[in-house]
């Protein structure tokens, strides 16, 4: 005001002491506060003529600088204050500001960090952190920040409007809700924070409240046209004409900030089947931001969460391309190639999100899941063991904690690594932390977990946990009602699965496929996953009347074909297991809905009517499935033909002068608690061996876990003996030649194992439950006559498997006869099978007045 920059220079130079510099540097700072920036210079260039090394007037002269456009001068200044004063987390914030304002956004965070370790009670730094981190695509991490930053100060605006974003973005919408509702109590009317509350209102089913929100926030909204767009989209079911997708795009051009919300706006069109609106919405921010990582990858991501997984990657490649620094749009590419069944791919694409960023947690848990399912369990092992570490050391770095944690559950199950079992917690407990659209993901392996009453009843309530959402979406949007059809010569079968080609299930169906009654049903097939050259895909798309694969579209798209095909009575048989589609019988397709062989549990929605068993795998509470038991009057499946491998009449333990105990069953089935029953089974036959045949017997870690476990009870190593049979490429059934007593597993049993060995001529001891899941041993047993083989307690069990080592001529007889009981029975009777499968469709058919 008045003074110029030369002749303060000059009165600085000339007369300054130390107490002068600081009040000059205050000067200059209160100047460059109120935009006198020329005369801030001055101030802080006098003060450094004076001592070249005064870190403040270094730090914001290179601010200054910055500001002024002399970027690399600026950033040379700053970093001199930083070498002079690393502890000092001002300069390290304002450093972060300019490496953000340049686009260095990794080093950008890696400062903002910093700034946080050294003043961790600076709300405005964590929201800087946080904002860095979305735009780096590392949403995890700006979650835990946020919620860092709110552990501080709990009714922090910006930080709640981050958290809830971020939320949003991780399409975590059940977590979001208390915080849009948290915001809109601070910051009520605010059309953004309304419009998003709706949203999630709407999408659990709550559309009465979700309604008054929409309107509330478009009334909200006059001065933000681009939302006012957005939320008038979700009222409009017809797509924008032209016109209006021009208008739609101006706005998002005015507003750079609006994609976030028209993409959440899309996340939802999609979730409620309105496809068209979706992609033209996308199309139309991509038209705008074209050049934009995050808005590829955000879109990515959208399709991602709804089954499109093909059309998600062609978005994510071109993230990466754009950003090849993206951590998370290799772990979105990463998630599709998992889904889409191309695991080294998605092993490839986890590392390179780990390369980018090692505290991706994501992917570090990702990569655990595809490692496992490659039976790829060392390198599984080791990425698992540092997640788990992570998550203790660094609680807040596990942001979807419940859902993370019960993945390294599963994988920790799967090579019988009890302790860091332990380390996880109760399993039950982990699982209710886990959100509902996520927990179809954990279900088949928490079979393995539900072994007393209060387990069933827990994992009941999990599942209608999922049901009842999946519920509250399908409501949202009807299908629209059935048109009553002309009567029909033959009523139809639609059987949904994605084990219609060369997997087990498929064994079970072949006889309805092969036999059915072409004068009186047709037979309709959905597949979502196609195989490519898969000869019992081929086989079974002959038999049957309608073969469609039905893979990349949504719940609903899937729903309405089967409707459209008139189909009277759907069979779903994946339950719960990989490439299900489940949700698709939640729109009611069909009249008439079952479960059958897939899953042995409850599937939890009201719209399945029935679920297949017969008397001995029918739970003994009929209150633990959701679906109205139809019981077969034989067997709930049939095998029909085993391979006729020979037989060695010679009892293993004639020929080697001790008994072979022996399992075939997976090792994610083993628990403590069984594996002390057998280690007491050992023990008490001197000398006795137990052989574990499986793929997994490769793996060292699984290898050490189970001896370790064994050698707790007393059994060592050298009477413990793992055989690879893939590796070995031998036919698993010759396995069973060297076996003299099979010992099941428990709470989850044995199925086609027993009947293998059944098969084989080698009994089974079983353990029976209560639950469904507790009795598929049971049931082949008992359907061949051999009830002297279940036992109803652990001391039991043990009892009768001693017993049975003394019984030799027994055993013999069985050696030689077993076979030809299982093959009289009503598990391998393929006529006997399909007629009572037959008449009992056509008996519910007529019940529902389908014919």
């Amino acid at each position: 005001m008045g003074r110029t920059a030369t002749a303060a220079t000059q009165t600085a130079t000339a007369r300054m002491n130390i107490e002068q510099a600081k009040q000059v540097l205050k000067t200059a700072a209160a100047d460059h506060q109120a935009g006198r920036l020329d005369e801030a210079k001055a101030g802080y260039e006098a003060v450094l003529a004076l001592d070249p090394n005064q870190v403040d007037s270094l730090q914001l002269l290179g601010v200054l600088r910055h500001q002024q456009g002399e970027q690399e001068e600026g950033m040379a200044l700053v970093e001199r204050a930083i070498a002079l004063d690393p502890k000092n987390p001002n300069i390290r914030n304002n450093f972060a500001g300019m490496l953000r304002d340049l686009g260095r956004l990794p080093e950008a965070e890696e400062q903002f960090a910093a700034s946080i370790a050294l003043a961790p009670n600076v709300p405005e730094t964590y929201v800087n952190h946080g904002i860095v981190l979305e735009q780096i695509q590392r949403y995890d991490d700006a979650y835990a920040v946020y919620a860092a930053c709110l552990a501080r100060v709990p009714g922090h605006v910006r930080a709640l409007r981050g958290l809830t974003t971020t939320l949003l973005t991780l399409a975590r919408h059940d977590e979001a809700e208390p915080h849009l509702r948290r915001l809109n109590e601070l910051q009520p009317h605010n059309p953004e924070t309304l419009g998003n509350l709706a949203i999630v209102l709407h999408m659990r089913g709550a559309t009465g409240e979700a309604e008054t929100l929409f309107r509330e926030a478009i009334d909200n909204a006059a001065e933000k046209p681009a939302i006012r767009s957005s939320l008038l989209s979700l009222l409009n079911n017809e797509p924008r004409d032209e016109a209006a997708r021009e208008v739609f795009r101006q706005l998002l051009r005015d507003d750079p900030e609006a994609w976030k919300m028209e993409m959440n706006v899309a996340h939802h069109l999609l979730e409620i089947g309105r496809f068209e609106q979706t992609v033209q919405i996308i199309d139309d921010i991509l038209s705008v931001h074209d050049q934009d990582s995050q808005v590829w990858n955000d879109a990515g991501a959208t399709l991602l969460r709804h089954n499109k997984y093909r059309e998600a990657s062609v978005y994510l490649k071109r993230a990466i391309e754009l950003d090849p620094r993206s951590a998370m749009a290799y772990c979105n590419i990463g998630a599709a190639h998992l889904f889409l069944n191309q695991l080294a791919e998605a092993v490839n694409a986890y590392r390179e999100a780990l390369m980018r960023n090692p505290a991706a947690f994501q992917a570090q848990v990702n990569i655990v899941r595809a490692l496992r399912l490659m039976l790829r369990f060392e390198e599984a092992h080791i990425f698992a063991r540092a997640a788990l570490d992570l998550m203790q050391t660094q609680p807040n770095l596990a942001v979807n904690k419940g859902e993370a944690t019960v993945l390294l559950l599963q994988f920790f199950k799967t090579i019988c690594d009890f302790n860091s079992l332990d380390q996880l917690g109760n399993v039950w407990d982990i699982s209710e932390a886990v959100p509902p659209r996520a927990l179809p993901a954990i279900f088949l392996d928490h079979l393995v977990f539900a072994e007393t009453k209060d387990d069933v009843q827990r994992f009941v309530g999990l599942v209608r946990k999922w049901a009842t959402y999946v519920e509250a979406r399908a409501a949202q949007t009807p299908l629209e009602p059935r048109v009553a059809a002309a009567p029909k010569k033959r009523f139809r079968v639609g059987i949904l699965s994605s084990d219609l080609r060369a997997h087990s299930v498929s064994r079970f169906v072949m006889p309805l496929f092969e036999g059915y009654d072409r004068e009186k049903m047709e037979l309709f097939c959905y597949a979502p996953l196609i195989v490519e050259n898969d000869h019992i895909q081929q086989k079974l798309s002959g038999l049957s009347t309608s073969y469609k694969f039905v893979d990349g579209l949504t719940d609903r798209e899937i729903a309405a074909i089967i409707q459209a095909d008139d189909i009277d009575i759907l069979i779903e048989l994946n339950g719960f297991t990989q490439f299900s589609r489940l949700e698709v019988l939640a729109y009611k397709p069909a009249p008439v809905q079952m479960s059958w062989l897939g899953y042995p549990f409850t599937c939890g929605l009201k719209a399945i009517d029935y679920v297949v068993l017969d008397r001995f795998v029918a739970p003994v509470d009929e209150a633990t499935l959701t679906e109205q038991p139809l019981i077969m009057p034989g067997a709930w499946v049939c095998f029909g033909k085993f391979p006729d491998t020979p037989i060695n009449p010679v009892l293993p333990m004639e020929r080697n002068g001790y008994v072979t105990f022996g399992t075939l069953n997976n090792p994610y089935k083993f628990n403590r608690t069984m594996i002390e029953t057998w280690a007491k089974v050992l023990l008490r036959v001197p000398n006795s061996r137990l052989l574990i045949v499986r793929p997994e017997s490769s793996s060292v870690t699984l290898v050490r876990h189970i001896a370790t476990e064994f050698a707790k009870h007393g059994v060592s190593s050298d009477r413990l003996y793992f055989r690879n049979n893939r590796a070995e490429r031998r036919d698993h059934y010759d396995y069973y030649n060297e076996i003299d007593i099979s010992l099941d597993s428990f709470p989850l049993t044995g199925g086609t194992t027993t009947c293998e060995a059944t098969w084989m001529g080698v009994p089974v001891v079983s353990l029976v439950g209560e639950a469904f899941h507790q009795r598929i041993s049971y049931s082949a047993l008992m359907q061949c006559g051999l009830d002297e083989l279940c036992t109803f307690t652990h001391e039991e069990f043990v009892e009768r498997a001693v017993a049975l080592v003394d019984e030799r001529e027994k055993l013999s007889a069985w050696r030689t006869g077993l076979r030809e009981i299982l093959r009289a029975s009503p598990l391998c009777d393929e006529p006997r099978f399909l007629h009572q499968f037959q008449e009992m469709l056509e008996q519910v058919a007529d019940l529902h007045g389908l014919r």
